[in-house]
């Protein structure tokens, strides 16, 4: 829970002094520090495993305002004051994802969602350079949502946006909202896209009411995000309702996956290797198992893509027109992820 808030006062003083301070743990010396002599070097202790690792000469005054600083966030960790409900919340979201024991002590925000019912969107920056300030991403974040909006900020690299209900989600048809939903983390990848440049992707999850759903939600977030990551790279937006097969995927021993692949490619394996292939398959079934518009999203002739299901049908014994195969077949495709 402490990690992350002592990150951000190392990264804090390394701005102020303008040399190198990170947190880590006191029997070993940061990779960045190995090469500096003793004398060049300080150590803050913030625990008894743990303390801020300072690189370069320091004077007496700034030696004295580190050791205040460090024990002014000792304390205020101890007592929890000087924690507003946000970051309260995120301390205890991050405890959530190490262990489920965290539910058993809710933070002291109310039984119930003060701020009423609200949707969480996650946002992951996945460009290898951080290219925009914090206060600049919470900015174009708020105005997004017209102000009426909880930004956490898990990380530098990771969101959680909490807006209200009110403001998105207006339909009552359970394929409304979902669709809903989904177009509004679209048009959050996109706003990251051109005004602040960002490569990211998003997640959404369904209205959360209270603390407890809220952190139910948050790991449901969090496992839809890896596991789109792995199995669908090129995908901009993941919805949580959306990963059921995936999640089966994850739960199947490595053995009963093999039995399963053996059985629906009936001895020929080499239909999952064709790119073509699978491109084929992948759009059939997002758009539905439908022949024509599939043929137009790849721009091909109508002909040509039912020689390609043909060409399946002769493999693997299974057409995919039918509903009960091609759940075979989708279910191979995901097992078989480059």
């Amino acid at each position: 829970m402490s990690e992350h808030r002592w990150q951000k006062v190392a990264q804090k003083l390394k701005d102020i002094l303008l040399t190198d301070v990170e947190w880590g743990r006191l029997d070993s010396r940061p990779e960045g520090m190995q090469h500096s002599g003793d004398s060049d070097v300080l150590v803050f202790p913030t625990d008894r495993t743990r303390g801020l690792w300072v690189a370069g000469s320091v004077s007496d005054r700034e030696k004295q305002l580190i050791s205040l600083l460090v024990e002014r966030e000792k304390e205020e960790m101890s007592t929890g004051r000087g924690r507003s409900p946000k970051n309260q919340l995120i301390a205890w979201l991050r405890e959530v994802e190490q262990s489920r024991d965290a539910f058993s002590a809710l933070p002291s925000l109310g039984g119930r969602f003060t701020l009423s019912e609200r949707i969480p969107f996650y946002v992951a920056r996945c460009g290898e350079h951080v290219l925009t300030g914090e206060k600049e991403v919470i900015r174009v974040i708020q105005s997004f949502f017209d102000e009426q909006v909880w930004v956490l900020a898990m990380s530098t690299r990771d969101y959680l946006l909490l807006p209200l209900a009110g403001i998105v989600y207006e339909g009552d048809e359970a394929e409304e909202w979902q669709e809903m939903l989904w177009h509004w983390a679209d048009g959050l990848v996109e706003m990251f896209t051109s005004e602040l440049s960002e490569d990211v992707r998003a997640v959404v999850h369904p209205p959360v009411e209270t603390i407890e759903e809220l952190g139910k939600a948050w790991l449901e977030i969090k496992q839809t995000f890896s596991l789109g990551m792995a199995l669908h790279p090129g995908r901009r937006v993941f919805a949580t309702w959306d990963m059921a097969l995936e999640r089966l995927l994850q739960a199947l021993p490595r053995e009963e996956r093999r039995a399963f692949l053996e059985d629906v490619a009936s001895a020929s394996h080499t239909w999952w290797k064709d790119q073509e292939m699978r491109e084929t398959l992948e759009t059939f079934f997002r758009l539905n198992l439908n022949v024509s518009e599939t043929a137009r999203q790849l721009y091909v002739h109508r002909n040509t893509l039912l020689y390609r299901l043909d060409k399946l049908k002769q493999e693997t014994g299974r057409d995919v027109r039918r509903f009960e195969d091609a759940i075979l077949i989708r279910l191979a495709l995901l097992m078989t992820k480059p």
